[in-house]
């Protein structure tokens, strides 16, 4: 992200990898707690849990404060965004510090 500040396409790359950081951070977070990160289809076959179940199962577990849910949400969609864009988008550096300045925040979070 640091060269993104002389290209621009770096910069919105890493800024989109945060929202997979955090989601990994997520999962992560949900196995330390003993949460399960796999469920079963009603065909027996084990799937991973979405985004948003986890951010359930944490809250429910008292780790995530229900008051951070809007953000783990908004995270979950600029994720999603990323992921299966439409069109190219391009990030500012003054973006990517807020983006660096809120993944940081909901990592801390994970571990108050």
């Amino acid at each position: 992200m640091t060269y993104g500040w002389f290209f621009y396409p770096l910069i919105t790359l890493g800024a989109e990898q945060c929202s997979l950081v955090l989601e990994a951070a997520l999962r992560k977070r949900c196995i330390q707690a003993g949460i399960p990160t796999y469920r079963t289809t009603k065909k027996g076959k084990q799937i991973d849990t979405k985004f948003a179940e986890n951010v359930e199962s944490l809250i429910t577990a008292g780790i995530i404060d229900v008051t951070e849910k809007s953000d783990w949400d908004f995270t979950r969609l600029r994720r999603n965004f990323a992921s299966h864009p439409d069109s190219q988008s391009i990030v500012t550096p003054g973006i990517a510090i807020n983006t660096l300045v809120s993944t940081a925040e909901l990592l801390n979070s994970l571990y108050k």
